[in-house]
């Protein structure tokens, strides 16, 4: 049985998940951009529902992915983060 690591990053406009096998192999990507706001010159401001909602659906889509693809969630061993602030 093949093992699925998932590796998610959540970065300054989009959140992305890519699935790939202990062999190397890419299973599955996905992408979900956010918005960044300016309310005021020199501001820039993200609501961090929508960093939570991108990270469910690009996982989410990883998996479903995956599934099509022969590999369910118990294949999946793994999943590591990375983010682009605190």
């Amino acid at each position: 049985m093949s093992c699925v690591f998932l590796g998610v990053d959540i970065g300054t406009t989009s959140a992305k998940c890519l699935a790939v096998t202990d062999q190397g192999e890419m299973v599955a990507f996905a992408q979900s951009h956010y918005s960044l706001s300016h309310p005021y010159q020199g501001w820039a401001e993200q609501d961090a529902r929508e960093f939570y909602n991108a990270l469910v659906d690009v996982v989410r889509q990883c998996v479903a992915e995956c599934c099509e693809k022969g590999f369910d969630a118990s294949h999946i061993t793994a999943l590591s983060l990375s983010s682009q602030g605190d």
